[in-house]
């Protein structure tokens, strides 16, 4: 098993989603989540939000997802 892909402090973004609503970032990873259903999850946040989210590592990218059209 792997260790995690990304470390505390990171800046990350979401990956893109036509479904989604919600902002794609920047997020700092705030806490290293464990291993579960087959991969590592983080909790992220926005600094403009209050609270955590929590997504698992397949969701999460280091850059900054190209503009959809």
């Amino acid at each position: 098993m792997k260790n995690h892909k990304f470390a505390l402090g990171t800046e990350v973004y979401l990956c893109h989603s036509p479904f989604s609503r919600i902002s794609m970032g920047p997020y700092e990873v705030v806490r290293l989540m464990p291993h579960e259903f087959g991969e590592w999850s983080y909790r992220i946040r926005e600094p403009a939000e209050q609270f955590d989210r929590h997504v698992p590592e397949s969701a999460i990218e280091a850059h900054q997802p190209a503009a959809v059209m």
